[in-house]
């Protein structure tokens, strides 16, 4: 469909990859679409489509048969040591981050609001005390080949995540294997 602005399309893809499903960003891109569930304004040009918000992603979920719930990343349920236990228990986790500050890109920053989708897929801890150093994503934004697994450090996403305004988790009910 052309459309360039899906990275938590391609989060959903890639978190139906994890269960097992087989799913593409082509397919999750077209569900979007035809059910409605990404922004497909004919009167936007394609490369600015398949934006999403937390509903989006919830019911893009569903239609791929798993339950989802949102959370801020200011709550307790959306910081990362929640999200480090949810990972470390086999679910699902997509979070909305500023790419801009993810990425050390200052023209993508913005106004600072979480603006681009990765999903989460492990956690590192101090072997010491346990406490969450970092954690690894999958991030679709700069099509390099080093982001498909990228070690972020808590003091990044501090700063890209739980600090940045409208961010949030969201977290299957369901576990993979």
């Amino acid at each position: 469909l052309g459309y360039s602005n899906n990275c938590g399309l391609v989060s959903v893809a890639n978190m139906g990859q994890l269960f097992g499903m087989g799913t593409t960003e082509d397919q999750v891109t077209r569900l979007a679409d035809e059910q409605g569930l990404c922004n497909n304004n004919p009167w936007v040009a394609p490369a600015y489509r398949g934006g999403v918000d937390d509903g989006n992603l919830i019911g893009l979920l569903e239609q791929l048969g798993l339950t989802a719930e949102a959370y801020g990343a200011s709550n307790t349920a959306g910081g990362l040591e929640a999200i480090a236990g949810y990972i470390e228990e086999g679910r699902g986790v997509t979070i909305g981050v500023n790419a801009g500050i993810l990425w050390d890109e200052p023209s993508a920053v913005d106004a600072g609001n979480a603006n681009h989708q990765v999903l989460v897929t492990g956690v590192c801890r101090d072997l010491n005390t346990g406490s969450v150093v970092g954690l690894f994503v999958c991030d679709s934004g700069r099509h390099l080949e080093s982001d498909a697994c990228r070690f972020v450090s808590v003091e990044i996403l501090e700063e890209a995540y739980v600090n940045a305004p409208f961010a949030s988790a969201v977290v299957t009910a369901q576990t993979h294997t």
